[in-house]
C-alpha cells in the first residue's frame, strides 16, 4: 500500500490501486473500550453473588471471553487476507483461524463437563498467547500500528477481570 502525497493522511491506495480510508481511530477505540464493560459487570457480579450464582457468572465469562477471541481471530484472518489477497499464506490463514475454532470448543467443554473455571484459565492463557503473538503484529503493520497503545492495556485489564472471576470460582 502506498500514501497518496499531498491527501489526508488516512488516505492509502489497495493493491489494485484504488483509494481507501482507513478508518478512524477514535471511533474504533470507543468500541475497543465499551468492549471490557461486560469484563467488568462479571468481575462485579462473580464477587457480588453468592457461590452457586458465581458459576453461572464464570460460565458467562468462559462464552463472553471465547466470543472476544473468536473476533480476534477474525481480525487476524483478515489481516492476513489483506496483506496478500492474491496468494495467503494457508499456514498464516490457519493458525488465524485457531482462536476462532478453538473458542467455541473450549465453551462447549464448559458447558458438557460442568467445570468451567479451568476452560477459564485455558482462555487466560490463550489471551496472553495471543497478545504475544498479536504485538510483533501491530509493530510490523500487519495490524492497525495505533493498536499497540491500546492493546495491551486492554489485555491486561480483561485478563486481571477474568482472573478475578476465577478467583471467586476458587475461594467461593
Amino acid at each position: 500500500m502506498t500514501r497518496f502525497p499531498g491527501r489526508a493522511r488516512d488516505a492509502v491506495e489497495s493493491p489494485d490501486g484504488h483509494p481507501l480510508q482507513q478508518p478512524k481511530p477514535g471511533a474504533v477505540i470507543f468500541f475497543i473500550w465499551t468492549g471490557l464493560i461486560p469484563y467488568l459487570v462479571l468481575l462485579i457480579a462473580a464477587w457480588s453473588l453468592d457461590k452457586s450464582q458465581s458459576n453461572l457468572v464464570t460460565l458467562m465469562a468462559v462464552v463472553y471471553a471465547a466470543s472476544v477471541f473468536t473476533f480476534v481471530g477474525a481480525v487476524r484472518w483478515g489481516a492476513e487476507l489483506m496483506r496478500n489477497p492474491a496468494d495467503p499464506s494457508l499456514l498464516n490463514l490457519i493458525i488465524a483461524a485457531l482462536p476462532s475454532v478453538i473458542s467455541p470448543g473450549l465453551v462447549l467443554l464448559a458447558i458438557a463437563s460442568g467445570e468451567s473455571s479451568g476452560v477459564l484459565m485455558a482462555l487466560l492463557v490463550l489471551g496472553i498467547v495471543q497478545l504475544v503473538w498479536d504485538i510483533p503484529a501491530m509493530r510490523s503493520g500487519a495490524l492497525a500500528r495505533w493498536l499497540i497503545g491500546v492493546r495491551p492495556l486492554l489485555t491486561l485489564l480483561a485478563s486481571l477481570c477474568l482472573f478475578g472471576v476465577l478467583l471467586r470460582a476458587y475461594i467461593g
